[in-house]
């Protein structure tokens, strides 16, 4: 029975950002900051909102209700940022001690609304001089349309320190630049390009929160630091590439990838964490690092796309608890890893739809005891000390069964795995060749 609704399951995943029409920020409008409704849909209203910031109507700071919730704002009593044993929202801490509650290490970085003082650009701006960033910055802290960043003679970038929003790309590219320093930047909305600027060793983005579109640093041989602490979520693709003196990729706070998620050829790339990355809508490839050791992905769920780790040399633990369906899985050419665990993996599914497992020197075994479909072909090569393998669930493959030159696993429990899925469950023909004795 269950493989007859195994053979007749269709699967529909469809991702992507639901947005509708909504005012650019709470407090656009007069008396949107008074009229107990949350104009802008992001789950505050009125003076809790972000956007009503420096608004006449929250300004009184230390009157009784100066934030809406009729408390105080400045240390006077028991509100936002006291010591005591109560705040705005709970009853075991509050803001800043170290019990923890609203906004300490209890939950992400908010999403950021547009700042209801903002002072505007609108169309693309282009700096390539540091006189060229003191002039926007005399006028403005956020452009309404692209920000180019460019040119061969700049070499610092702190006059434009006063950026705090883009409302399209940001590009910084080709600069002499050795520190790239935004410290009020919070949101981009487009893609964030950081690229072939030779000189950098410092990317500083402490505030930055959500990235729209592409985010990509690539091409920066000297880049050995970077603070992208709060960045919570990247739209599109998330590519570190060719960063080859980084030493450590953590990303604490980071929810969602909405395209593919690349981290590639960085030397001296030891270590890659994101606990937190529950989704990425595409592939996730983590290839050609030639030093790295672990990686953390704990919270992760699902990809759309290929779930590739491979030439690692290094690899010797890749944390994957959750992940439940995949586009693909191919673990390849990792020549110290010796254990791959997916214990929650279900499904293999989508345009690629393989799995495939293959020359991993020291691998010895191969646990996805959850697994019951997978799409198109599975593949299992090469892998020179691999013993057993644990797929007691597995119902379907749709393309071929591949179990070939693996010495060290007996052909009986390749056999015994091919006749458990059976050949009216298997796409194409079923190959085991070249495998171990018994």
């Amino acid at each position: 029975m269950r493989k007859t609704l195994l053979r007749g399951l269709v699967v529909l995943l469809a991702g992507g950002l639901v947005g509708c029409d909504r005012p650019l920020f709470e407090g656009n409008e007069p008396g949107e900051c008074e009229d107990g409704i949350d104009n802008d849909g992001d789950g505050q209203e009125d003076c809790l909102d972000s956007g009503c910031v420096g608004a006449p109507v929250c300004n009184d700071e230390d009157a009784e209700g100066g934030d809406g919730v009729g408390t105080d704002d400045d240390d006077s009593g028991s509100d936002d940022d006291d010591t005591t044993a109560a705040d705005d929202d709970d009853t075991t801490g509050d803001d800043d001690d170290t019990t923890g509650d609203d906004d300490d290490s209890a939950g992400p970085p908010p999403l950021p609304d547009l700042p209801a003082d903002a002072s505007i650009h609108f169309g693309d701006v282009t700096i390539a001089s540091e006189a060229e960033a003191e002039a926007f910055c005399s006028h403005y802290d956020t452009v309404v349309g692209s920000l180019h960043v460019l040119g061969a003679s700049l070499s610092q970038l702190e006059p434009l320190a006063c950026l705090r929003w883009v409302e399209g790309d940001v590009r910084v590219s080709a600069t002499a630049l050795v520190a790239l320093s935004l410290p009020e930047l919070a949101t981009v909305s487009g893609g964030l390009l950081v690229e072939d600027n030779e000189q950098l060793q410092v990317v500083d983005l402490p505030e930055l929160v959500v990235v729209g579109g592409d985010l990509a640093i690539t091409g920066q041989p000297l880049l050995t630091s970077y603070d992208l602490q709060r960045l919570v979520e990247v739209g599109e693709d998330l590519t570190v590439a060719y960063v080859t003196a980084l030493s450590e990729l953590g990303l604490p706070w980071l929810r969602a990838v909405g395209g593919d998620l690349w981290v590639r050829h960085n030397d001296l790339l030891t270590s890659f964490t994101a606990e937190l990355l529950e989704t990425v809508g595409g592939m996730a490839w983590v290839s050609s690092n030639a030093s790295l050791s672990s990686v953390n992905l704990a919270s992760l769920t699902t990809t759309g796309g290929e779930l590739y780790f491979g030439r690692d040399p290094e690899l010797e633990s890749i944390v994957l608890p959750l992940v439940q369906s995949t586009g693909g899985l191919r673990i390849s050419s990792n020549a110290r890893l010796d254990t791959l665990e997916l214990p929650s993996l279900f499904e293999v599914w989508g345009e690629v739809g393989d799995v495939r497992v293959s020359s991993n020197s020291v691998l010895l075994t191969l646990s996805l005891p959850g697994l019951q479909i997978i799409a198109d072909h599975f593949f299992v090569a090469g892998n020179d000390l691999l013993e057993s393998f644990q797929l007691s669930q597995l119902d379907i493959v749709g393309g071929t069964f591949y179990v070939i030159r693996n010495p060290s696993l007996p052909t009986s429990a390749a056999e015994a795995l091919r006749d458990s899925v059976g050949p009216e469950d298997i796409g194409n023909e079923a190959i085991i060749e070249d495998n171990g004795p018994g």
